[in-house]
């Protein structure tokens, strides 16, 4: 853990890239939590910081129904899926 009582990541934001098989970038697992009875997933600090979202920003979130993923937009920057 960093000094701050975060885990460190194994790798930097910039370090992370996608094979030539998936646009994919890993950033590793994380685990679901509660607050207020709504499950809760967090956004590891490297990807926050690369995609300039900031704590009260909010994001539209879609389930692609064929890969069963789990996508998100800045609302600023929703077009619709």
């Amino acid at each position: 853990m960093s000094q701050s009582g975060r885990a460190s990541p194994s790798r930097r934001a910039h370090e992370v890239t996608a094979s030539e098989e998936t646009s994919v970038a890993p950033y590793g697992t994380r685990r679901v939590g509660e607050n207020n009875g709504t499950l809760t997933v967090s956004i590891p600090c490297e990807v926050a910081e690369a995609e300039e979202i900031e704590q009260g920003d909010q994001v539209a979130v879609g389930l692609d129904t064929e890969t069963g993923e789990l996508r998100y937009v800045p609302v600023e920057e929703f077009e619709g899926w």
